[in-house]
């Protein structure tokens, strides 16, 4: 295995002996520190932080992206539609390797890429072996740059002994603001967006889109509900992954009065990336001239909870939004949506009940007058997410959509209406949660270099460290890659910033097939050539088909065969066979007399094939000649007439000749 050599030995020390004590703790109240990022290092793989105060080396952080998302901004109905999330609801946990003045460094560069004008925050995640919720867990609300985000995580298992309640923490609801407009019966004002300071239309609902110099109007700032528009029709409810509902209308019966056609457009529905969590939206304001509070409801908070396992003991994780607010003779607010609540645990024991609901739009007192106002939107429902694929038998999700506003206490016939206000829409389950990280523990491998590798000779790679802001490999190299050709151990040095990393690997070579085959030989018998490869326990490929280590062959021509070791090393190995030059005769018969004529046993081209052997057996298998490189000598001396049997050896790679020669006397 490859080991992690870390330079922070002392912390990993202290960080054991805490351990220790963290055993089956108890929490309650907040437990998470909030620090708003105001730059990204530019290896991403730090950032700047505007307080680094309860932030620790060896912490597990989140990082997450609260808002940036780009939203299309022309008047016409698309207004507050999402064209670029731009970041925003992007998240990860990481580990923290250095504190320095205002900067934290990671052990490992993020996986996002975030946005700093998009409020991003880094949250402390209290990390414990087993731990028990003892009093209400709560988290800071959100006050536009950090906050509404509680998060939690146990090695073994959380212990629910009280509730955890996001509720309210999410993004804010439009501010009231008494309108100085003195309307006319004859005015009209249906755009998107306005200026707060016209008086013509109250504040839009905080969402995922920065607000821009106009933070009035019908129009939703993305999941944040619409303002409603002189005049006092309601606003819009927020919204989450679902839509909230639109304000109700001010119809007001009597001709020469205002009316308001134009109430708050509910908040969009988000859908973002695979890993996008969003803070409830919140709804939009009522337009208000009487000196009612007519505030949006606020959204819920998110709540991320990390463990093996979550005992429920029949409590409930809260991630509601609040009401809208209701009004006296002016339009209402639009109701907060519901949070989100992610459980990234493999088993949920006992009961739990996770609810995120969207609160209800505000209701409008007509204060006995002959007038019909217009009611708040429902803030849509939230959005809870499970690491299993499918929710598990213990839980118990509740994400309805909050409901309209009523006229209340009116002499005209819309009393007890909504006059167009709707409900919010029921909010989303979702499965197969993955909490992206790029962290390494301080005591854990670190493997960026991959395994210990083994290559043939001849062979190379190429490791590749991780992106960092500069590299020290043992082969002297500065660069990102190192080119390894020979064996050995290699290690790099890696600089993230403030934080250093260091890996190993082992890179070991194998040989290859030795090639045995000669170039080429002559095939001369009928019996053919045995071409041996060699590398006996390797696989074989010959250019025959053939797949065994030996193969013979009866034909001229060119042979190549592709060995394969036990380690994958292949060599391949060639030869040709040519047919004789000359026709090889044996002949069956001397007649040994002296005559000169046919006297010794002549094998017309032997010396064609050096290296030969030549041996002579009577009948009874008795060797009576042996010689190599025969030169067309034996005749057979002292030997009867008879008939003897011959075996040659040609030194070709082919197989042996036999035979019989008969030696004939003269009687």
């Amino acid at each position: 295995m490859i080991q992690l050599v870390k330079i922070y030995f002392s912390f990993l020390c202290l960080l054991l002996l805490l351990g220790a004590s963290l055993h089956a703790q108890t929490v309650s109240g907040t437990i998470n520190n909030y620090a708003q990022v105001t730059s990204i290092g530019s290896n991403n793989a730090s950032v700047n932080v505007a307080n680094t105060a309860g932030f620790f080396v060896g912490d597990t952080v989140l990082i997450i992206q609260m808002k940036g998302a780009i939203i299309y901004d022309l008047n016409n109905a698309s207004y507050g539609n999402v064209t670029d999330y731009n970041g925003a609801g992007g998240f990860e946990t990481a580990v923290i390797c250095d504190v320095n003045a205002n900067t934290i460094s990671f052990n490992a560069q993020l996986l996002n890429t975030y946005d700093v004008l998009g409020f991003v925050q880094v949250i402390s995640i209290p990390k414990y072996e087993n731990v028990s919720i003892n009093g209400t867990l709560t988290g800071q609300a959100w006050n536009g740059t950090t906050g509404g985000v509680i998060v939690l995580e146990a090695t073994n298992t959380i212990t629910l002994n009280a509730d955890i309640d996001a509720t309210g923490i999410g993004f804010r609801g439009g501010s009231s603001d008494s309108s100085a407009y003195n309307c006319a019966w004859f005015d009209n004002f249906p755009d998107y967006t306005y200026d707060i300071t016209t008086g013509y239309a109250a504040m839009k609902g905080e969402g995922i889109a920065v607000y821009g110099t106009e933070t009035a109007g019908k129009g939703a700032l993305a999941n944040g509900g619409g303002g409603g528009n002189d005049h006092n029709s309601g606003g819009g409810g927020g919204a989450n992954t679902i839509y909230g509902g639109r304000g109700g209308n001010n119809d007001d019966p009597n001709a020469n009065n205002c009316t308001g056609f134009h109430p708050g457009i509910g908040g969009k529905g988000l859908s973002g990336s695979v890993n996008s969590v969003f803070l409830g939206g919140g709804g939009g304001a009522g337009h208000a001239n009487n000196n009612s509070t007519t505030d949006g409801g606020t959204g819920g908070g998110i709540v991320i909870l990390i463990a093996n396992k979550i005992e429920g003991n029949g409590n409930t994780i809260f991630s509601n939004g609040t009401n809208g607010g209701s009004s006296v003779n002016d339009g209402a607010g639009g109701g907060g949506a519901g949070g989100s609540i992610l459980l990234y645990s493999s088993s949920v024991e006992s009961i739990i009940t996770l609810e995120a609901k969207g609160e209800n739009g505000g209701s409008v007192d007509a204060n006995t007058s002959n007038r019909c106002y217009g009611p708040g939107g429902g803030g849509s429902g939230g959005f809870i997410w499970h690491k299993n694929s499918s929710t598990p038998s213990n839980v118990t999700s509740i994400l309805t959509g909050g409901t309209s506003g009523i006229v209340t206490n009116s002499a005209a016939s819309c009393n007890g209406q909504s006059i167009g206000a709707a409900d919010g829409q029921i909010g989303v389950e979702n499965y197969n949660l993955i909490v992206g990280t790029n962290a390494i523990d301080i005591d854990s491998q670190y493997e960026d270099l991959g395994n210990n590798q083994s290559l043939c000779i001849g062979e190379a790679i190429l490791l590749t460290a991780p992106e960092a802001t500069s590299y020290y490999w043992s082969t002297g190299s500065t660069q990102q890659v190192s080119l390894v050709v020979v064996p050995g151990d290699y290690h790099v040095t890696v600089f993230f910033g403030n934080c250093v990393e260091r890996d190993t690997i082992l890179v070991d070579f194998h040989p290859n097939p030795e090639t045995v085959l000669p170039s080429d030989t002559i095939l001369c018998s009928y019996l053919g050539v045995n071409m041996n490869a060699g590398n006996e326990g390797s696989s074989y490929n010959w250019s025959t088909g053939e797949t065994t280590q030996i193969t013979n062959t009866t034909e001229e021509g060119e042979f190549n065969v592709t060995i394969t070791t036990e380690n994958s090393c292949t060599a391949v190995d060639e030869i040709t066979v040519n047919a004789c030059a000359n026709n090889l005769e044996i002949p069956n018969l001397i007649t040994p007399n002296g005559d000169g004529n046919n006297d010794s046993w002549i094998i017309e081209t032997i010396f064609s094939y050096p290296g030969n052997s030549v041996e002579i057996y009577n009948r009874n298998g008795a060797l009576l000649f042996q010689t190599e490189n025969y030169n067309n000598n034996w005749n057979g001396e002292n030997l009867p007439a008879s008939t003897y049997f011959y075996v040659i050896d040609f030194n070709n790679g082919g197989n042996k000749q036999y035979g019989s020669i008969s030696i004939v006397r003269e009687k």
